[in-house]
C-alpha cells in the first residue's frame, strides 16, 4: 500500500544548530514494535498473517485462496502456508531482521505497508517458524526473542522439496483454541477469497456471514437493519476498522462501507483508523448519502404494498425498528400520509391478557393493527361480549398469542379504509359459549390446564373447558388452591410436576394434559363421574408397569476427565460405531437421573454392573479417550478419525 506522506517544504530563516533525532536499537524499542503495538494479539496475528499470504497471492497472480490452519486439541498450533511468490534467502534475513522494511509500499494492490506485521507473533510467542519454498527448495527460519528480548532470525535447514513456492508462518499456542476460532471469524468474514481453513464449524460462520441479506447493497455500502448494532465499519483491504460515532450519525446499524487502499490512514497496529484529516474527510464523503439512502429504503418498503390499510400496518412495524426509530419515519414527509384518520365515534376493543378480557368501550385511536391474527376486526353485533371473553380466553395457552379483538361499525370500516377481507363473521368465528348445568348431569365445565409454567401461582393455569361428556378417555389433574397443588401423596409444586412429567415422558410415559380442579368442584357428582384420577397415583401407576429390574450407573471417570456418556452426546452427529449408540440408548433411558422418578414414587430398582462392563469394554479398545478433560471443545472431528482408525486396525 502506497502511503502518501508528502515531504514538507521546511525552511529555516536563519543558521540554528540542528540534529535530527533516530532511534536507539534496544529491548524497550523492540518491545514496543513487536507487542505493545497491539491491544488484541491474537487478532493481530491472524490479520497480520493472512494479508501477507493475501498480498503474495496478489503479486503471483494466483487467485486461489492460502491455507489457515487453526489450533484445536490435538494439533495445538496455528499456522498459514500461501502460493505466492516466496522470497530469495536474503529477502527473508532483511526482511524479518528489520523493523520498517516492506515489499510493498510501491502499489494499491497490497494491504502491507509499514514493514511490521511480518513480525506480529512476537507479540503472542516468543519464537515461531518460517518455512520458504521456492523453486524446489525449502529453508526453516526461526524468528525468536534473544536473552535480551532482542528479536533473531536464525537459518535451521535448507533441503530439496517438491512443494510449490510461497511461505508458510506457524505459532504454537495451546490454550488458546477457543480464541483463535472468535478471532478468526471475525478478522476473516471481510476478506474477499476466504482461506482454505481446517475447522468446519469457524467455516459454517463465515458462510453465515456471507448469506446476510442487506438492505442497502450499491456502491461499496453494505447496510443491515436485522443485525445486533455493532456499528458501520470501513473496510480497506480486507482489513475492518470501527468508524467513530462522531463521523457517522447511525452507530447502531450493522454493515461495513468499503473504501479503497491508501485511502483511510490507520495506527501502526493495524487495530483503528488515524483521524487525520485526509482520512475524516474521505469518511465524511462516503457516508454523507447514507441517510437518503435509508430514508429511500423505508419509503420502498412501505410502497410496494398494496393498500392503504397495508401500508398503515408496515409503517407501524417500520417505526418499532432502530432504522425507523432513528430516522423517525412517522415524521417523514413522504410518510405522513399513511395513518389511519380518527373516526367520531368510539369502537370497542377486546384485548386479551392472561386470564381475563378487557373491553375498553371508549377506546379511540391508534386503531390496533397487528399481522397473523394478533387482531381480529368485526362488524359489532349485540350480546357478543361473553362468547367474545370466552373466545380470547381459549384461543391459546399462552397470553402472548391471544388475540385482539375490535369491534367497528361498517362506516368506521370504510373510513379507516380497513381492506374488506380482514373483516371477519362473529357468528362463524366466535363460537357460543357451553352452557353448565347444575343437575349434575355430564356436561362441558370450566376449569384449569397447566400451560407447563413453573410459576407457583395463576400463571402456571390456563383456563378450559372439559367435557365431560367424554367418559372414555382418563383425565390426569391436581386438586388447586388459589392454584397451588394440594392433596397429594408426595410434595408437589408446579416445578415437581414440570419435572416428574418431563421425566416420565423421556421414559415413554404420555402425559398430554394436566388439570387443575378447584378443591370444590372434587365434591361435586359430576367430577365423579368425569374418569379423573390423580397425577401422582396416573404417575405412580405408569411407571410400576415399565420399571427395570436393574439401573445403569454411568461409567465413572478420575476428577476433570470427560465421562464416556458426555463424550457421546457432544457427537451425536457423527457416524459412531454400534457400540456406543448401544452405550448411548441405555444411557438415555435408564441413568441415575432417570431412574430416580421410581425412587421418588417408592418403586425400588437394582443397580447393575453390565452397563459399567460395556463403558469399560469401550474405553480398553479406545485407551485415548480416557485422556480427554471436561473441557474439550473443537476437537470431535479428530476424536472420531481415532476411532476410525482404530476400527480400520481391527478390520485390517
Amino acid at each position: 500500500m502506497i502511503i502518501n506522506d508528502k515531504p514538507l517544504d521546511v525552511q529555516l530563516s536563519e543558521d540554528f544548530e540542528s540534529n535530527a533525532f533516530s532511534i536507539q536499537a534496544n529491548d524497550k524499542m523492540f518491545g514496543i514494535l513487536s507487542d505493545k503495538i497491539y491491544t488484541y494479539k491474537v487478532k493481530a496475528v491472524i490479520r497480520e498473517s493472512c494479508c501477507n499470504a493475501h498480498d503474495s497471492h496478489v503479486d503471483a497472480k494466483n487467485p486461489e485462496p492460502f491455507d489457515v490452519h487453526l489450533p484445536t486439541r490435538l494439533e495445538p498450533w496455528y499456522s498459514v502456508r500461501d502460493y505466492g511468490v516466496s522470497m530469495d534467502h536474503p529477502t527473508c534475513m532483511k526482511l524479518y531482521s528489520t523493523y520498517g522494511v516492506s515489499t510493498k509500499t510501491g502499489s494499491n494492490d497490497y494491504t502491507g505497508c509499514l514493514g511490521i506485521g511480518s513480525k506480529s507473533p512476537l507479540c503472542l510467542v516468543d519464537s515461531f517458524k518460517v518455512r520458504a519454498f521456492l523453486d524446489g527448495e525449502e529453508r526453516i527460519y526461526s524468528i525468536y526473542n534473544d536473552a535480551e528480548r532482542r528479536p533473531q532470525i536464525a537459518l535451521l535447514l535448507r533441503q530439496e522439496t517438491d512443494e510449490p513456492n510461497g511461505i508458510e508462518i506457524s505459532v504454537e499456542c495451546e490454550n488458546r483454541n477457543s480464541e483463535f476460532e472468535r478471532e478468526a471469524i471475525e478478522v476473516l468474514q471481510h476478506f474477499e477469497t476466504k482461506p482454505n481453513i481446517n475447522l468446519e464449524s469457524v467455516r459454517t460462520s463465515l458462510k453465515n456471514v456471507e448469506d446476510i441479506s442487506y438492505h442497502i447493497s450499491t456502491d461499496g455500502i453494505y447496510v443491515s437493519l436485522d443485525g445486533y448494532g455493532k456499528g458501520i465499519k470501513a473496510v480497506m483491504g480486507n482489513v475492518a476498522y470501527n468508524i467513530p460515532n462522531e463521523l457517522f450519525e447511525f452507530p447502531d446499524l450493522d454493515g461495513h462501507i468499503v473504501f479503497q487502499l491508501g485511502s483511510l490512514s490507520f495506527d501502526p497496529g493495524r487495530e483503528n483508523l488515524s483521524l487525520d484529516d485526509k482520512t475524516v474527510e474521505t469518511i465524511k464523503n462516503r457516508v454523507a448519502n447514507i441517510e437518503e439512502m435509508l430514508s429511500k429504503e423505508c419509503v420502498d418498503k412501505i410502497e410496494q404494498h398494496d393498500t392503504f390499510f397495508q401500508k398503515c400496518l408496515a409503517l407501524k412495524e417500520l417505526k418499532a425498528t432502530r432504522l425507523g426509530m432513528q430516522l423517525r419515519v412517522s415524521k417523514h414527509d413522504d410518510l405522513k400520509q399513511y395513518h389511519i384518520p380518527e373516526p367520531e365515534d368510539t369502537f370497542t376493543v377486546y384485548s386479551g391478557s392472561y386470564k381475563t378480557s378487557k373491553n375498553d368501550s371508549a377506546y379511540t385511536l391508534p386503531l390496533p393493527i397487528a399481522r397473523d391474527n394478533k387482531v381480529m376486526y368485526f362488524i359489532k353485533k349485540p350480546r357478543f361480549e361473553m362468547r367474545i371473553r370466552h373466545f380470547i380466553n381459549n384461543f391459546s395457552h399462552s397470553r402472548y398469542d391471544k388475540p385482539t379483538i375490535v369491534l367497528l361499525t361498517e362506516e368506521q370500516v370504510q373510513f379507516m379504509q380497513i381492506d374488506a377481507e380482514l373483516i371477519l363473521d362473529l357468528e362463524t368465528v366466535v363460537p357460543k359459549v357451553p352452557r353448565v348445568y347444575s343437575n349434575g348431569t355430564p356436561c362441558n365445565v370450566k376449569t384449569f390446564q397447566w400451560n407447563g409454567s413453573t410459576h407457583n401461582n395463576a400463571n402456571s393455569w390456563d383456563e378450559t373447558t372439559v367435557d365431560l361428556a367424554d367418559t372414555s378417555t382418563v383425565k390426569v389433574y391436581c386438586e388447586i388452591n388459589r392454584f397451588e397443588i394440594k392433596g397429594e401423596k408426595h410434595v408437589f409444586t408446579v416445578w415437581r410436576l414440570s419435572d416428574y412429567t418431563k421425566t416420565a415422558k423421556d421414559l415413554g410415559i404420555k402425559v398430554d394434559v394436566v388439570y387443575g380442579l378447584k378443591t370444590a368442584y372434587l365434591k361435586t357428582k359430576a367430577f365423579k363421574k368425569g374418569n379423573w384420577i390423580k397425577v401422582s397415583d396416573y404417575l405412580e401407576k405408569e411407571l410400576k408397569n415399565i420399571a427395570p429390574k436393574q439401573r445403569y450407573i454411568d461409567h465413572t471417570q478420575p476428577s476433570g476427565r470427560l465421562t464416556l456418556s458426555s463424550l457421546i452426546l457432544r457427537m451425536t452427529d457423527y457416524d459412531l460405531p454400534q457400540e456406543f449408540s448401544d452405550y448411548l440408548s441405555l444411557y438415555r433411558k435408564y441413568t441415575k437421573q432417570n431412574v430416580d422418578i421410581f425412587r421418588s414414587f417408592g418403586i425400588s430398582i437394582d443397580n447393575s454392573e453390565d452397563y459399567v462392563t460395556m463403558g469399560e469394554t469401550i474405553l480398553n479398545k479406545y485407551p485415548l479417550l480416557n485422556l480427554l478433560s471436561n473441557n474439550v471443545r473443537g476437537c470431535s472431528e479428530e476424536i472420531v478419525d481415532y476411532i476410525n482408525s482404530v476400527n480400520k486396525g481391527d478390520t485390517e
